[in-house]
């Protein structure tokens, strides 16, 4: 049996990890839990991010800001 053959199989056998992304289920939690006791209309916050809408709007200043 070659390399390549084995790669081939074991790649075949291996069940896939991968998981799309969604707003409800992985996103909004965490905005939720995390930003939006500031970041809500009569908040502290100069900016709500109350809505899916919000976030993306902010979406690359988010990024940038919680990187770590």
């Amino acid at each position: 049996m070659t390399l390549r053959t084995l790669l081939l199989l074991t790649a075949a056998t291996i069940p896939a990890t991968a998981q799309t992304v969604t707003w409800a289920e992985h996103i909004a939690p965490i905005i939720y839990n995390n930003c939006t006791k500031c970041h809500r209309a009569g908040q502290v916050a100069p900016f709500t991010l109350a809505s899916y809408s919000d976030v993306k709007q902010r979406a690359r200043t988010i990024a940038s800001v919680t990187q770590s």
